[in-house]
């Protein structure tokens, strides 16, 4: 279905009822749009659209007039698959080769970087990249035994032939960390200025900073499709 068919489909009642998950995941443009409108699609997926746009200060008809805008947009690359439709060994298969690999190597990559930047900028710039580099430590010390304990206990109880009692409780301990993660990746978003390059910045500043903001992208997506596709399911 195209966005601008789901956008005119969606009526006032509808606008009421929809989950904000259920219109993310129609199309990966409302998703940014509601991103960028302060709407959380990852761990606020489960709220109504309507209760959403009224705690991020959003009135109906701009976020209707945001909706419409997107509805225009060129489609999201890669962003047609079907993920509420496919199978769930797919599903985990993908989540393993491009979620939980390129994170563990994103985390080893990020730490590198600070080693040289604060040798050089230590001095004059120590304080704030100190802050960075601890909520970064924060963020991987975090991730690293979440990503883990998904590999040894959550993927292996979604795939068995009779799901374990305790896999509801699974999913709602990760869901908990999912917010945790959330809210470190907000603080370090404002810290940086949402990664905008410092005056200051040499060449590994700027792949530090990029490094962080896709890090950022990474990390939202993981916690998008867990929350909003594969936790649903169990």
């Amino acid at each position: 279905m195209a966005a601008s068919q789901i956008e005119t489909e969606l009526s006032t009642e509808e606008f009421n009822t929809i989950s904000v998950r259920d219109l993310a995941l129609r199309d990966p443009r409302f998703r940014l749009a509601l991103e960028k409108a302060g709407i959380d699609c990852c761990c606020g997926g489960g709220c109504r659209l309507k209760d959403a746009a009224k705690e991020a200060a959003v009135p109906p008809d701009e976020l209707r007039r945001i909706l419409r805008d997107a509805a225009e947009q060129p489609a999201v690359p890669g962003g047609n698959d079907d993920w509420k439709c496919d199978s769930l060994e797919r599903f985990l298969e993908y989540f393993m080769n491009f979620h939980h690999k390129p994170l563990y190597e994103k985390f080893s990559r990020i730490e590198l970087y600070f080693i040289p930047i604060m040798e050089k900028h230590g001095r004059e710039h120590g304080v704030e990249l100190n802050a960075f580099q601890h909520e970064f430590q924060k963020i991987a010390t975090e991730m690293v035994p979440h990503l883990q304990t998904e590999e040894a206990k959550l993927f292996p109880a979604f795939l068995a032939p009779e799901p374990p009692e305790d896999l509801a409780d699974l999913c709602r301990r990760r869901e908990e960390e999912h917010l945790s993660i959330r809210r470190k990746l907000r603080r370090i978003a404002a810290m940086t200025c949402h990664y905008r390059i410092p005056p200051y910045a040499c060449a590994a500043v700027e792949a530090l900073f990029e490094e962080l903001r896709e890090l950022d992208k990474m990390l939202k997506e993981h916690i998008f499709l867990q929350n909003n596709v594969l936790f649903p399911r169990a």
